[in-house]
């Protein structure tokens, strides 16, 4: 009772301190301490973030920091310092650099600018760019066929990627089939893997990009970018389902993710699809499901309350959400319940 009296006492002067320097942002609701591989996991809410330890390193060094913001980009960050990156490529990106892999899930305009492409392969300001090869001449864009058109590009076209790098060898990618969808798969830095699904039957630009599974020390990142569509969704989740049951696949070895970026932003699927949204959920398992607002998106917090297990659901629009990999968090929350009321002010 006395810790949660001083917990509750400092959150009050915290909350006051924080309204008086005028950066205070409404904190998310509460998010219950979970388990995951036997630890139990804690957040907190520092510097107007929502972060989120997975408490799989002890080294400063090894510490990865994956970032969610109102915008489709993920970033990766070891050091300070984004290494790995999600829809990066946009008018509104601060950081292009020789040292980002940039990863492009379609060419749609809010997910790319052509601009920043064009700055991007003048300048060499990036490490490696992957992106999809549409099979579908309506999703060969500008983007794309500035991309495609450039002398760095090696395009492989019949595994459906588009590899670009200034003086290296190309992408060293492994090639296999889930179901409806090509997969491939690399390796980019020590203990992190990118694998990639391409769906075989697009029928749009949303269908005709990548989906990508990131991994970082047994911690997974499944982001849909905009695909949207149920029968492809559902068909990437039996054929996971069915390679996962026979254990033969070298390459392949589960869709499960921690943490899901929703299907487009915040696509609300038709009532008759509730089950898959529900099978989603089951077969791949997340502790979070990651959404943004988009203007021609209404009502999504509505959808999701249809759903029992609805508190997955965070927007990161409401604000920033990083998940890190060090074990620092247990700690932190120590300290805070230490610290007198008084002590805030001091």
């Amino acid at each position: 009772m006395k810790t949660i009296r001083i917990t509750i006492l400092t959150a009050f002067c915290l909350f006051l301190y924080s309204c008086a320097s005028g950066s205070y942002a409404a904190p998310p609701s509460e998010i219950p301490d979970f388990y995951r591989n036997d630890k139990l996991l804690s957040s907190v809410w520092e510097n107007d973030k929502l972060v989120i330890d997975w408490q799989t390193t002890l080294a400063e060094e090894e510490k990865v920091t994956t970032v969610f913001n109102n915008s489709p980009t993920v970033s990766f960050q070891m050091g300070g310092q984004t290494f790995l990156r999600v829809d990066g490529l946009l008018g509104s990106a601060e950081e292009i650099n020789s040292y980002i892999t940039e990863l492009i899930t379609h060419y749609h305009s809010d997910h790319i600018s052509l601009a920043v492409v064009k700055q991007c392969l003048r300048e060499g300001s990036f490490d490696r760019l992957v992106g999809p090869y549409p099979l579908l001449e309506e999703s060969r864009n500008n983007v794309f066929y500035e991309l495609d058109g450039n002398k760095l590009t090696n395009s492989l076209q019949k595994d459906h990627i588009l590899d670009v790098a200034f003086d290296k060898e190309p992408l060293n990618l492994r090639f296999g089939v889930i179901g409806d969808f090509y997969y491939s798969c690399f390796d980019i830095a020590e203990n992190v893997k990118v694998e990639l699904f391409k769906y075989q039957k697009p029928h749009n630009q949303n269908t005709d990009g990548l989906i990508y599974r990131i991994s970082h020390k047994g911690v997974s990142y499944l982001l849909f970018g905009d695909f949207d569509n149920p029968a492809g969704i559902e068909n990437l989740l039996d054929a996971a389902m069915s390679v996962e049951a026979e254990r033969e696949n070298k390459l392949f070895s589960t869709l499960k993710a921690d943490v899901v970026k929703w299907p487009h932003h915040a696509h609300k699927f038709n009532q008759r699809f509730d089950d898959l949204v529900i099978k989603m959920n089951a077969i791949i398992d997340p502790y979070f499901i990651v959404w943004e607002r988009h203007h021609t998106q209404e009502g999504f917090r509505e959808y999701i309350r249809r759903f029992e297990f609805n508190n997955k659901f965070l927007c990161s629009d409401d604000f920033e959400i990083n998940f890190i990999s060090l074990e620092m968090l247990n700690a932190r929350r120590l300290l805070r319940v230490a610290i007198s009321p008084c002590e805030v002010f001091s």
